[in-house]
């Protein structure tokens, strides 16, 4: 039985599982001669090859024949990992597969990079150097707004249109009184909630720094995350409950106490603790059976709400990085030891994310580095058995 190891470029030295009859394709040629060696992590036997040049070609006579490089060598384009929309909208079952929810290419889906050039690339945004020696970086650093609203797709839908085809109304009883909920039919309109979120509190802040900051209008959003509803504040983003919505058209009002909001004091449900990230990739594509089968408290419904409103609207780029960790983490545990934003409770700089705290730009790019280490080493080659 003869297994093969395909490479889409050279690397100095891989790591696969062992197997006997290991046959080393270098874009598709056989690589015959290859040092390897045994080793043991965990549980699995792995071989590590280390690639040889192959032997220089000679002709009847032994001379070397030397391959003639090109006089000039062309520039290579820097790479872009993007979302991949049209997968995304198609509201995939948990868990999706990377190569499904994210697209690597020589420009971001629809919009182009920063500069055209490595150099230029290099000088706006954090890349990382791949092994053929090409340039990657994330399509939407440094422009998560640009990427929101295109991925929202909104046409030319005016603003006042798009909040009604995006919200709902509901009468809550006994009081008899209105409340609109954003709404979420999937991805698509996630964006779309976000970037109007983000859209507004811009505006209010702009309308803040021209007059008194105390008399200036913050107007509160309301959401629905499985039978909660919650209110989304104008002044400080926090997600506060509000009701809770009974399959009979009853609405009770929520009591909760606002010390218990941060971070830090926030208890949810231990099963929806575990399935924390299955949970947020649910809401995200709108398949709210699933949310509604795992929210069980208004505990839990805040932890969605903040990460992926809250967060989202302080600092964009986590529109995103939020999809970047349901790979690596789990539980609600994991996100609040690694994402950037919940990490040592939320960030107070509302809406600027033009002057990000270190520690939230150093978290940012250690989960990027990492996410963009396993992508490529998860893309960079199969095992076949053949």
């Amino acid at each position: 039985m003869h297994h093969k190891v395909i490479l889409p470029w050279e690397k100095e030295c891989i790591r696969i599982p062992y197997r006997s009859g290991t046959e080393v394709f270098v874009n598709g040629i056989r690589k015959s001669s290859f040092l390897y060696r045994m080793c043991i992590q965990k549980t699995t036997l792995f071989v590590e090859l280390a690639l040889r040049p192959d032997p220089p070609m000679r002709t009847a006579k032994g001379q070397v024949i030397h391959k003639t490089s090109p006089e000039k060598t062309e520039e290579k384009q820097p790479m872009c990992l993007s979302l991949n929309v049209p997968e995304m909208m198609k509201r995939r079952f948990w868990p999706p597969k990377l190569e499904d929810t994210f697209t690597f290419s020589a420009k971001s889906n629809g919009l182009n990079l920063h500069g055209s050039s490595r150099d230029e690339v290099s000088n706006t945004t954090n890349t990382y150097t791949l092994p053929d020696g090409n340039e990657m970086c994330v399509s939407w650093e440094n422009q998560a707004v640009e990427e929101i609203m295109r991925l929202a797709n909104f046409g030319h839908e005016s603003l006042q249109g798009l909040y009604q085809k995006m919200t709902t109304t509901i009468t809550v009883t006994p009081s008899g009184s209105c409340v609109t909920i954003f709404k979420n039919g999937g991805f698509q309109q996630y964006a779309q909630t976000v970037w109007y979120l983000i859209h507004r509190k811009r505006e209010q802040m702009n309308a803040a720094s021209q007059e008194n900051k105390k008399t200036a209008q913050k107007q509160d959003s309301y959401l629905q995350i499985g039978k909660y509803v919650l209110k989304l504040q104008g002044d400080d983003l926090y997600i506060v409950p509000q009701y809770t919505l009974h399959t009979d058209g009853h609405h009770q009002t929520i009591e909760f106490n606002k010390r218990n909001l941060s971070y830090v004091r926030l208890k949810p449900t231990n099963t929806f603790n575990k399935k924390y990230s299955e949970t947020l990739y649910n809401y995200v594509i709108g398949n709210h059976t699933k949310v509604n089968c795992s929210v069980k408290s208004p505990e839990d419904a805040i932890a969605i709400g903040a990460v992926l409103f809250s967060e989202v609207i302080r600092n964009p780029e986590m529109f995103f990085h939020n999809i970047v960790l349901i790979y690596p983490l789990k539980s609600w545990d994991d996100f609040c030891l690694h994402h950037p934003m919940v990490t040592g409770g939320s960030w107070k700089l509302q809406a600027d994310s033009k002057n990000l705290p270190k520690k939230v730009t150093e978290k940012m790019q250690d989960n990027l580095r990492a996410f963009v280490q396993r992508f490529l080493r998860e893309k960079s080659f199969s095992v076949v058995a053949g």
